[in-house]
C-alpha cells in the first residue's frame, strides 16, 4: 500500500520527500522507466487526505468502534499515473512540459498487482476515495508550488 498526495507540511527540498512520494515523483516526473517497471510493477494506493478522513470518520461513527478497516482507493501500475498526468488539461505543472509518456494505455490491460476488499470501510465509514486523476492533479500542483 502506497500513500500519495500533496504534503501539508514544509519540505525544504525534494530530498525530504518520504519514500512513497519520492517513488511517485521519480515515476511521473523522472527519467523514462522500463516497460516492465511501468506496466507490471505497482501496488494499491490511497491519498493521504483520504487516510485522514478515514481516521476522522472512524472516530465519529459509532458503528466503527472496535472495528478495523482496510482503506484503499484501488490498485495501480506506474503507467496509470503517467496516463493520469497526461489526461489533465491544463497541466498543473507547466514547469515540466515534457512529462514521460511511458506506454500510454498499457495500465488498462495490466494485471493489478494487489486488490483489497474495502467494502467494509465503504459501508461503515461511507468514505469516498480520490481518483488517480485527482491525486495526480493535486500532487503535481503541490510540486509546482514548491518549484520542483
Amino acid at each position: 500500500m502506497q500513500v500519495f498526495g500533496p504534503a501539508i507540511h514544509e519540505l525544504k527540498s525534494l530530498d525530504a520527500l518520504n519514500t512513497s512520494a519520492r517513488q511517485w515523483y521519480n515515476a511521473v516526473l523522472g527519467t523514462s522507466q522500463s516497460e516492465a517497471f511501468l506496466t507490471v510493477q505497482g501496488s494499491a494506493y490511497i491519498d493521504v487526505r483520504d487516510v485522514a478522513e478515514a481516521h476522522t470518520l472512524a472516530l465519529e461513527k459509532e458503528a466503527a468502534g472496535g472495528e478495523r478497516f482496510i482503506i484503499s482507493a484501488g490498485s495501480y501500475v506506474w503507467q496509470d499515473w503517467l496516463d493520469a498526468a497526461h489526461s489533465l488539461s491544463p497541466s498543473p505543472i507547466p514547469s515540466h512540459p515534457n512529462l514521460p509518456l511511458g506506454y500510454p494505455g498499457a495500465g488498462k490491460t495490466a494485471k493489478p498487482p494487489v486488490r483489497y476488499d474495502t467494502s467494509k470501510a465503504s459501508r461503515v465509514l461511507g468514505i469516498r476515495y480520490r481518483t488517480k486523476e485527482e491525486v495526480t492533479r493535486d500532487t503535481l500542483a503541490d510540486f509546482e508550488r514548491r518549484k520542483w
